[in-house]
């Protein structure tokens, strides 16, 4: 018998049946591949448009948080500055009260020491009379500081009256009313006087109570500048 040395091929495709060829294998590889790429370019594209949106709305979150903390901290800032104002100005007025309360004062002890104040004596006219008073006069200021003593019990409806008696002629000047205590003692101190009223003298009258504009005989107490 003759046998038949051509050896037998077999086809790989022939004996496995659930193999699948090669052409459909690498079309579906291709595929695969395709739409993993397809997939993955996709998906970040959705994650960044969710983390836009996210950091947007943090964004204004954020914004309107320091728009309220900035809104709050201005009307504080201004509610202190108000109260600050009020103060200020309340020190100032009580400043000026204080200065307005302290200028008489100020101004007897100008008076008091000036150099070129007149200093003058009042007497009696009356022979033997205790009677006496002081004036210490600035004309530069118009101030005047007067003290009597031993003066005589005023009858009733009665006051005395000091008068300056200018040195250019002019009408006596009335430089204030007063009325004695049970020893006779009396003050007038910064009377309305004219500034730069140069005095030749200085009397003191009994007047109506109401006081008056012009002196009435007899002149009780009269007293000269040295001018």
């Amino acid at each position: 018998m003759r046998r038949d040395s051509t050896p037998l091929i077999v086809s790989q495709e022939s004996s496995n049946p659930n193999t699948a060829p090669l052409g459909d294998s690498s079309a579906e590889q291709a595929g695969v591949t395709e739409s993993a790429s397809v997939d993955s370019s996709v998906q970040p594209a959705d994650a960044s448009g969710a983390t836009g949106t996210t950091a947007r709305k943090v964004y204004a979150s954020v914004s309107w948080s320091l728009v309220a903390a900035l809104s709050i901290f201005s009307i504080g800032s201004l509610l202190r500055v108000g109260q600050l104002n009020i103060q200020i100005r309340q020190q100032a007025d009580q400043l000026k009260h204080q200065e307005e309360s302290t200028a008489p004062a100020k101004h007897a002890l100008e008076v008091l020491t000036a150099k070129s104040a007149q200093h003058v004596t009042l007497a009696s006219a009356k022979a033997n009379a205790e009677s006496e008073g002081r004036v210490i006069y600035l004309a530069s200021t118009g101030g005047l500081i007067f003290e009597v003593s031993h003066l005589e019990p005023l009858p009733v409806g009665k006051t005395y009256e000091l008068w300056v008696i200018p040195a250019d002629g002019k009408a006596p000047i009335p430089a204030g009313l007063f009325q004695p205590d049970a020893t006779g003692a009396a003050s007038v101190v910064l009377p309305q006087i004219p500034v730069g009223v140069h005095a030749r003298a200085f009397e003191v009258t009994m007047e109506q109570a109401r006081g008056s504009q012009t002196p009435t005989l007899p002149i009780l107490l009269t007293g000269a500048t040295s001018q």
